[in-house]
């Protein structure tokens, strides 16, 4: 089990693959510490939060559950969440980087949150602290538009901003 999480962890789509084709059943496990922050997590979460979009994909065709959410508090502080929380938090981090393949990356975690939700992710499903998906999504938003856009909050767009939400 750890081979297969250290493999996620680097990206090594071959050798993930190999691994779930001797034992299938892999693809639900959880990790165990070290390291601490994959904690009680799915092979699906740690790849999306280590940014092995591939692998997350591979997982997916593998039957990777999307509405699995962790029970063991990896973030610290209680925080528990389920899988689109890594995902969302991946498509505006990489957002945020305007050079090399972060908008391209970006666009990817789009693409693979769409994925997940054509695969029947519960969107509602809710985070250890009440957040749902789409107020997750909401909240990434006004603090990617605050750093990217100077005048995101001006007094004259916040009744547009208020009526979006």
């Amino acid at each position: 089990m750890k081979k297969l999480f250290t493999a996620i962890r680097q990206g090594k789509l071959d050798e993930v693959a190999l691994i779930l084709d001797k034992k299938p059943d892999l693809i639900s496990c959880l990790a165990k510490a070290p390291p601490r922050k994959d904690d009680g997590q799915s092979p699906l979460m740690v790849a999306i939060k280590s940014d092995n979009l591939e692998v997350a994909h591979l997982l997916l065709d593998r039957g990777a559950d999307v509405n699995f959410a962790d029970a063991v508090n990896p973030y610290g502080s209680n925080f528990s969440a389920p899988i689109w929380y890594d995902a969302i938090g991946q498509c505006f981090m990489r957002a945020r980087h305007t050079v090399g393949p972060g908008p391209e990356r970006s666009k990817g975690y789009f693409l693979l949150l769409r994925r997940l939700l054509n695969m029947r992710m519960d969107p509602n499903q809710q985070t250890s602290y009440g957040l749902n998906a789409w107020r997750n999504t909401l909240d990434q938003y006004d603090q990617f538009a605050h750093d990217s856009f100077s005048d995101y909050y001006q007094e004259t767009e916040l009744e547009q901003n208020r009526r979006l939400r």
